[in-house]
């Protein structure tokens, strides 16, 4: 249990009295004996279980919210849900004021949890510590009911909007949502998702939702972000200082007063700046000096959790983060905008809204939802977008989240509305080569990867915090998925995990398993290796979601299979060409010699492709597909 030392006396007063609130004392009830004699859902065939009901509350006056569940769980694979985790703000700023969990078995016996609780760090940084109330339930078997109520106290009252997401990995037969708002300032929602008919009732001091028989929230395969297909509801407070016909133009311009006091142009950013660029000729050449010294800084803000004096690292500042070389992205970005202006340079921050979550809502006048600082800097009239606060992301490359979205360019006294960049496909790019060779009844011999532009940024990142034995297998592993089943991978070589302006690369060994057949003195041999094990995403015939790539990309094979003595190549396939604007295939073979070279590239050119036209997405990837299968005829 987090400690509550030295919190205000209102507050502790209210822990006394926060057990019977709208709740009041009981809150389990017994189950129904069509509940205890459940099997499945039939809703959902194939279900591992199903939440009977989900109850969501949340007081913003009082300060606290809870949630009470009943899992009906259906067998074996479903006991992954008896371990609960129950998050909240460390260091007094909210805690988990009243827990009562319990098992029912299916003859209706109940086993009461009373077992320890722990508390586990989740994120951490240097202002705050999420945190995790850990506890597992007894007993659990299948046909057991779940039942558990917490109730989440905080330190003081909520003025933030409030995100609730309807929908679960399990389908729920009846959900409730039960919202009171600060009574001083005016409040409104927006939803989406709501079944047809389904209306939120507005009291005067709450707001209140039933809803029944909600399905699970199962994701398509290149899907949308799910709080955007997800059903959901979004609580927003109106504030009376703020004139809401011009919302983001009075907001913008506050964040530019505060954000220009922290930018500096003190003696040590001219100095440094000077540093930087002396003998650089160009802008570019200047902000590429700049960008690498930035990069070099320690960013505490990608790090796993550390003690808060080694979190803090004593910067809380652009100058103090140059000087200590570390510092959080915020600090790191701003210390690059500051560096470029002190260099000549016309450079700004901007506020950009991040789309891996959820995309950008300009009508719904949220602030938050630009959550991502990135630089700007005009050159000869044009603007260019930097990210030098996420590391080891390449000079003029910004992280897929942050393309292609709208972003806030801070100027003096104002914001302005600006797009960020699409990628293209050349920005990302994985470029596979494999050199084969037949030995007996094997194929064997070397691959080598180069993930490039975005590809090398997205696999740095993934493992930045792994140790080298654990990068080494992970990429193991990756290419072993490409293979064709059964295949065998070593890896030889591989390149720096933390330069982010060249292709990250790698060495293997391999040896190919069912790679071919044979028939008599022929064998047949599909080339196509590093998408032996790839299936149709869009397989089925029928499409709830749009479709969403998240970003523009592009694959690059090329397979050379030197022949053995005594074999000629009797035929090769035919070249394919596909291209849907959006998407683009193409394949060739030729040969020289003793081998055979196969070239392949697919390419990713759009972000979004309307549901409606999912059939033809379909048959794209099944023509594309069925081409990569189609085999040399080798004669012995």
């Amino acid at each position: 249990m987090p400690h509550v030392r030295g919190l205000p006396p209102a507050v502790l007063i209210f822990l006394c009295l926060i057990a019977p609130f709208a709740w009041g004392k009981e809150v389990f009830h017994a189950p129904t004996p069509e509940e205890l004699a459940m099997t499945g859902y039939p809703a959902a065939p194939g279900a591992h279980a199903v939440i009977l009901e989900w109850d969501h509350r949340q007081d913003d006056t009082d300060a606290w919210e809870s949630e009470y569940f009943r899992i009906k769980i259906f067998d074996r694979d479903a006991a992954k849900y008896a371990d609960i985790e129950l998050p909240y703000l460390g260091g007094g700023s909210s805690w988990i004021r009243r827990l009562e969990a319990r098992t029912i078995h299916p003859d209706g016996k109940i086993i009461p949890f009373d077992g320890k609780t722990y508390d586990k760090v989740i994120v951490k940084s240097s202002r705050l510590a999420f945190m995790a109330r850990t506890f597992t339930l007894p007993d659990v078997q299948p046909g057991s009911i779940l039942e558990y109520f917490y109730v989440r106290a905080s330190s003081g009252r909520n003025s933030f909007p409030t995100h609730w997401v309807l929908q679960r990995e399990l389908p729920v037969l009846k959900e409730t949502v039960w919202f009171s708002p600060l009574k001083s300032i005016p409040s409104y929602y927006t939803h989406a998702g709501l079944p047809p008919g389904t209306a939120l009732k507005q009291e005067v001091a709450y707001y209140e939702l039933t809803l029944e028989n909600m399905p699970a929230a199962e994701a398509e395969p290149f899907s949308p972000p799910e709080g955007n297909t997800n059903a959901r509801i979004d609580f927003y407070y109106k504030h009376r200082d703020i004139d809401y016909a011009h919302y983001w133009e009075q907001v913008s311009a506050r964040h530019a007063a505060m954000i220009a006091v922290e930018l500096s142009d003190s003696r040590l950013i001219r100095k440094t700046a000077v540093e930087l660029t002396a003998g650089a000729s160009t802008p570019d050449e200047k902000l590429r000096r700049i960008y690498a010294r930035v990069q070099q800084i320690r960013n505490v803000t990608y790090e796993p959790s550390r003690t808060d004096r080694e979190q803090d690292c004593e910067s809380d500042n652009v100058d103090s983060a140059l000087k200590n070389g570390c510092g959080r992205r915020v600090q790191l970005n701003r210390l690059f905008v500051s560096l470029a202006r002190a260099a000549g340079l016309d450079a700004y921050v901007v506020e950009a809204s991040t789309r891996d979550d959820r995309f950008f809502a300009k009508q719904v006048p949220d602030y938050s939802q630009l959550d991502r600082e990135i630089a700007l800097v005009v050159i000869d009239g044009r603007e260019h977008f930097y990210d030098p606060a996420t590391p080891m992301t390449p000079f003029g490359i910004l992280p897929w989240e942050v393309t292609g979205v709208p972003g806030m360019k801070l100027v003096k006294g104002a914001g302005v509305f600006v797009g960020l960049p699409h990628l293209v496909p050349t920005d990302a790019i994985v470029r596979r080569k494999a050199d084969l060779r037949i030995d007996g009844d094997v194929v064997k011999g070397s691959v080598t990867i180069a993930f490039i532009g975005e590809e090398a940024l997205q696999q740095r990142l993934a493992r930045r915090n792994d140790d080298e034995a654990t990068v080494r297998k992970a990429i193991e592993e990756l290419v072993k998925t490409w293979l064709p089943e059964g295949s065998s991978v070593k890896l030889t070589s591989l390149g720096s995990m933390r330069s982010g302006e060249e292709p990250l690369t790698a060495g293997l060994d391999v040896e190919l398993g069912n790679a071919g057949s044979t028939a008599g003195s022929r064998m047949l041999l599909p080339l196509s290796i590093f998408t032996a094990a790839s299936r149709n995403p869009f397989a089925v015939s029928e499409r709830r979601h749009d479709i969403y790539f998240r970003y523009e990309r592009q694959a690059e094979d090329e397979v050379v299979l030197a022949m053995p003595d005594g074999y000629t190549v009797e035929s090769l396939p035919p070249v394919r060409e596909l291209n849907l604007g959006g998407l683009a295939f193409r394949n060739s073979w030729s040969r020289e010699g003793n081998a055979v070279t196969f070239k392949r590239t697919f390419t990713v050119n759009t972000l979004l492709i309307d549901k409606a036209n999912h059939e033809r997405v379909r048959q794209f990837y099944d023509t594309s597909l069925a081409a990569d299968q189609e085999s040399i005829i080798l004669k012995h």
